[in-house]
C-alpha cells in the first residue's frame, strides 16, 4: 500500500506541524514491519512559495484598507522547505517528497505515483480526484478561544 501524508494547510503553524508528526508516528507504529510505502508530501520552495511569501504583507495591507482597520505589518508564516526537511528527518521509514507548494501539485503527484490513499486533507480535493482520501475536520478552537491564537 502507498500512503500519502498531506501537509498542505498544516505547514503554516506549529500546531499543524505537531499534528502531522503525530500522524506520521501513529502510521509508523501501526506499520511496525514496514510493509507499506509512506510518503510525506511537503511544500517546496518553488516560485509560488517565494511569490506568496513576498506578496503576503501587501495582501494584508489591502485587506486592512478594504476593512478600514489599522494596518499591522505581517510576514508570511509558512515554514520553508529546509525547516520541514529538518523537522521530519528523524522518521526512518518515510520518504520526504517535495512535489510543489500548492495543494494541486500534491494531488497531481499522488495520481502520477498511484498512491492508494491520501490523508489528512484540510481541504477536500476536487471531484475529479479519484483516489481515496481522508479529510480533517478542525475543532474551531481559534474561534472559541481567540486569546490563544495570533
Amino acid at each position: 500500500m502507498k500512503i500519502g501524508i498531506e501537509t498542505k494547510g498544516f505547514e503554516g503553524w506549529g500546531g499543524g506541524i505537531d499534528f502531522i508528526r503525530h500522524i506520521v508516528s501513529a502510521i509508523e507504529a501501526a506499520d511496525e514491519k514496514n510493509q507499506h510505502e509512506k510518503y510525506l508530501l511537503l511544500a517546496k520552495n518553488d516560485f509560488y512559495f517565494h511569490a506568496k511569501k513576498f506578496l503576503y504583507p501587501f495582501r494584508a495591507l489591502a485587506s486592512s484598507i478594504r476593512d478600514q482597520k489599522p494596518f499591522k505589518w505581517k510576514t508570511y508564516r509558512g515554514f520553508d522547505e529546509n525547516y520541514l526537511k529538518y523537522t521530519f528527518q528523524d522518521f526512518q521509514s518515510i520518504s520526504l517528497d517535495f512535489p510543489g507548494h500548492s495543494f494541486h501539485s500534491h494531488l497531481k503527484y499522488c495520481k502520477k505515483n498511484k498512491f492508494d490513499i491520501l490523508l489528512p486533507c484540510i481541504s477536500p480535493p476536487p471531484n475529479n480526484f479519484d483516489l481515496p482520501w481522508i479529510g480533517y475536520l478542525y475543532d474551531f478552537q481559534h474561534k472559541y478561544f481567540p486569546e490563544f491564537f495570533t
